[in-house]
């Protein structure tokens, strides 16, 4: 859930991100950095997700185990 700066206007990111976690917001308050769980036999990856809009962004990034980013 997100909401506007008085904590008002409550309302679900994208499709309530079911299969995200471990959010990281961006240095600009706009994005959040996120790990993707794409379901089973797909390795977990991390993404881009911008707030105003609930946009995901897949990252290039190497194979590897992703957990707990951070910008």
């Amino acid at each position: 859930m997100f909401c506007d700066l008085e904590g008002k206007k409550q309302r679900p990111l994208g499709d309530g991100m079911k299969n995200y976690s471990f959010p990281s917001v961006g240095p600009d308050g706009k994005r959040l950095l996120m790990v993707h769980y794409p379901g089973e036999g797909k390795a977990p990856a991390p993404v881009i997700v911008t707030i105003e809009n609930g946009a995901v962004t897949p990252l290039r990034v190497p194979a590897g185990f992703w957990a707990l980013p951070t910008w």
